[in-house]
């Protein structure tokens, strides 16, 4: 609307500066008052009889009439914005490309000893036919006696202890860290529908936006765009709210959308992360404070604006479900 008005007033200013350059000229070229009645009743009567006219006369005034409503069409033509969204191809079939292991990747040694390790040969990296299998004598074990360092031990035999695996210490795992509810929430909410729709706003789709389903998106004249749901915390509804500005950002060209957001029953009702965000804890209190900020009503001559508005939000709404 404000446009608009704007646009009238360029219009008039630009029909009074026409007219006095047009009068302008015509007084000084051909001596001729546009404004006098007496000048245009001479001029009929010279064109009744006749007469001789200056030859620039006719093409002075098709120039002034065409040049005054070019200029105004200019002024006041309808100017259609253009849109453009990045395309994003999600084919149905793709799947994510599984890592191919190399069985020199996936084969790892098994753990051995260390007299194992000594008299191990190296393996050899080069392929090779493999060589005839041989006999290989193990070395000895090692025998060490403890009790050497605090003088000649006795000589009788000392068996061998069996080894014994020690066991693996428990570690307390640690607690699972509860994720957020919204994940299986509804789409759409009935009782927010309502509320909005009772105050005169347009319900769109729901938008998924960053894996978080969210239960209303409504918008209003001067565009205003509500953004709700029910059990998200307030960081949730602030991330989505900023997605979307700068969506809107790349997206329009000096047009800014009112974005609000607000959660019902949120997590962090308390002690909200974000202030930004409005925190009711009932229905009620969200229909209260609604109920003060009605959508105005609709215009006749903001309605060609409106559709414009509310097709754009359903295609900004149809791009942020395939991200």
């Amino acid at each position: 609307m404000k446009d608009k008005f704007e646009n009238i007033l360029l219009g008039l200013l630009w029909l009074l500066v026409a007219t006095l350059g047009t009068t302008f000229w015509f007084n000084t070229k051909f001596g001729f008052d546009i404004f006098s009645g007496t000048h245009w009743k001479y001029l009929a009567t010279h064109q009744a009889t006749h007469q001789n006219i200056n030859a620039a006369f006719y093409p002075s005034m098709v120039l002034a009439v065409f040049i005054t409503l070019f200029v105004l069409y200019l002024l006041i033509r309808p100017r259609f914005r253009k849109i453009k969204l990045p395309v994003v191809h999600k084919s149905e079939n793709s799947e994510p490309t599984k890592p191919v292991y190399t069985p020199e990747s996936v084969a790892l040694p098994e753990p051995k000893s260390a007299l194992d390790i000594v008299s191990a040969p190296q393996p050899d990296t080069t392929p090779a036919p493999q060589p005839a299998p041989f006999n290989m004598t193990r070395p000895p074990r090692l025998a060490i006696n403890p009790m050497a360092s605090y003088g000649p031990a006795p000589q009788t035999p000392i068996s061998q202890p069996t080894p014994t695996v020690a066991q693996p210490v428990l570690q307390p795992s640690p607690a699972p860290v509860a994720q957020p509810a919204q994940t299986n929430l509804p789409a759409e909410n009935p009782d927010l529908i309502k509320i909005f729709t009772d105050m005169g706003y347009e319900i769109k789709k729901s938008p998924r936006i960053g894996g978080t389903q969210f239960q209303l998106l409504a918008i209003g004249q001067n565009e205003v765009l509500w953004l709700g749901g029910v059990g998200i915390s307030t960081m949730e509804m602030n991330r989505a709210a900023e997605q979307m500005a700068n969506l809107f950002l790349d997206t329009l060209d000096g047009i800014e959308i009112d974005i609000r957001t607000f959660t019902v029953y949120a997590p962090d009702t308390g002690a909200p992360t974000n202030p930004n965000v409005l925190t009711f804890d009932s229905f009620s209190a969200l229909r209260e404070y609604v109920s003060e900020h009605p959508n105005p009503p609709l215009a006749d001559t903001d309605a060609e604006n409106f559709a414009a508005y509310s097709e754009y939000i359903s295609t900004v709404i149809e791009y942020l479900g395939k991200m």
